[in-house]
């Protein structure tokens, strides 16, 4: 992978080449395609805060598509693999939640989706958003977050606050 950055308001940001190279050596399936950042912001609209919270750090952006529990397994035991000891890695993983509901039914999803969130259930959470009855467009990385949490021997989840529900009316 031939190293880049991302440019943002408040500078450029470097991509930590040798961490995205490890990453990309682990599975076959992981591929590095630079024009899916043409049409996505989903990481672009982080980027700032994370340099404002940060400063200069390097970032290994990973977009998640089609896909299934077996791959989600497979990317969080390539970053458990990678990230093994360091303590300068953030992992973060940003989602919006159900679209498109009436406001009670749109919060009863959610509390439903982050009420398997917090459990830590990784199996449970890709099933029912698979099925419907839960809904997040970043289900995926979100299943893979939970599986490597499971992974580094994290058990408690806190969901710092719910998102704001004002679109869902209906």
């Amino acid at each position: 992978m031939e190293a880049r950055c991302f440019l943002t308001p408040l500078g450029q940001l470097a991509v930590d080449a040798d961490f995205a190279n490890d990453l990309l050596q682990e599975n076959p399936d992981f591929k590095f395609l630079p024009e899916v950042f043409q049409r996505e912001h989903a990481i672009e609209v982080e980027l700032p805060f994370l340099q404002k919270t940060f400063g200069n750090i390097k970032i290994v952006p990973i977009l998640m598509g089609e896909g299934d529990f077996k791959l989600c397994q497979a990317l969080a035991q390539a970053l458990d693999k990678i990230i093994a000891k360091r303590q300068d890695v953030l992992v973060l993983i940003s989602s919006d939640m159900s679209h498109y509901h009436p406001y009670a039914e749109a919060t009863r999803m959610d509390a439903g989706t982050l009420e398997a969130v917090k459990n830590n259930d990784a199996q449970g959470f890709y099933n029912a958003c698979l099925a419907g009855s839960m809904e997040m467009c970043g289900f995926m990385p979100v299943t893979t977050a939970l599986i490597y949490a499971k992974l580094r021997g994290l058990k408690h989840t806190e969901v710092l606050n719910m998102p704001i529900r004002g679109h869902h009316r209906g």
